[in-house]
Parts: C-alpha cells; sequence; structure tokens
C-alpha cells in the first residue's frame, strides 16, 4: 500500500480525514484526495502518471495550470481516468470532445460518456475541426480531453511524477 501523504510537496497544507487528505495551499482551491493507494491499484497509479508524462498538458500559466489529457485511444483514456478515480478527483473531472465535422456529435457524445462513466453534463462544449482530405487517419470517436481544474492537482501529480517515477529510474 502507498501512502500518498509520504508524497506530498512542501508547503501545502495537509488535514486527514479517515483516509482522506485535505490539502491546500495558497491561492490554490483546496482539493480532497485518497490517502492510501491499495497493491492492487498500483499499476494503475504508476500507469497513470506515466501516461501523463507522456501524454499529458504541461505548459501552463500560473493561473490557468490544471490537469489535462488528451487521447484518441480509448483503452489510454480509460486507464487514465481510473488513475483519477484512484487518488479520489473522479468528481473534478470535467471533459471534451475534439472531433472532425463529419462525425456526428451526439454519437460520439455517447460514446464517450458510456466507455467512461461520465454524465454528459459534465462535457463542455466540443470543439469541431473541419475535415480535410489529409485527415486520412482520424480516431472515429475523435478525441477526449480529461481536465481537472485545479492547479494544486497539477502540482501534485507533476511532484508524483518527479519523486515516484524520474528520482527512481
Amino acid at each position: 500500500m502507498l501512502d500518498l501523504n509520504d508524497f506530498i510537496p512542501s508547503g501545502t497544507r495537509i488535514i486527514l480525514k479517515n483516509d482522506r487528505l485535505v490539502l491546500s495551499r495558497s491561492g490554490m482551491r483546496k482539493i480532497t484526495i485518497h490517502r492510501f493507494v491499495k497493491d492492487e491499484d498500483l499499476p494503475v497509479f504508476f500507469f497513470g502518471l506515466g501516461l501523463f508524462a507522456g501524454e499529458g498538458r504541461h505548459r501552463f500559466t500560473n493561473t490557468t495550470e490544471r490537469i489535462e489529457f488528451i487521447n484518441s485511444d480509448i483503452a489510454n483514456a480509460k486507464l487514465f481516468h481510473k488513475f483519477l478515480e484512484i487518488i479520489g478527483l473522479e468528481d473534478l473531472v470535467r471533459a471534451r470532445i475534439h472531433l472532425k465535422s463529419d462525425l456526428d456529435y451526439g454519437t460520439v457524445l455517447d460514446f464517450w460518456s458510456n466507455a467512461l462513466s461520465i454524465p454528459k453534463e459534465k462535457f463542455y462544449r466540443p470543439l469541431i475541426s473541419p475535415k480535410t482530405p489529409s485527415n486520412t487517419r482520424v480516431s472515429q470517436f475523435g478525441s477526449i480531453v480529461l481536465r481537472i481544474n485545479s492547479a494544486l492537482a497539477f502540482k501534485l501529480t507533476t511532484c508524483w511524477i518527479q519523486i515516484l517515477l524520474v528520482n527512481r529510474v
């Protein structure tokens, strides 16, 4: 079992509530995460960190930092969403679909909503790009953007990547 309390960045205030950590930092919105990652969830936890390290969006200003993962691969999207559930951030997830203009948004929305168990109300309006002849390898369900609008969650995740992945190589 991994105790996430051991990997909280300095300067973060921590309140322990049962098996949850309530985290706050000056100028950032408070978040609540699970304190422990169970042994059976460790592979998905580390895979999720790796997915975010490799596929997540990392360039933000200090006022717009957030967790943002964009992918068209269903398996990767499901694994990253499961990672967010394991750490306890699934209630903060919002989604957006990027698709080409020749795809039916309703069908694509139904697909991603069902595949990831995210209610349709948690989807932002879609980003629709024109279909061009050069777009030959386009996913039939577009791409999904999973977003958590929290600078503290972003800092926490990037800290875990540094401590748990990069420093152990």
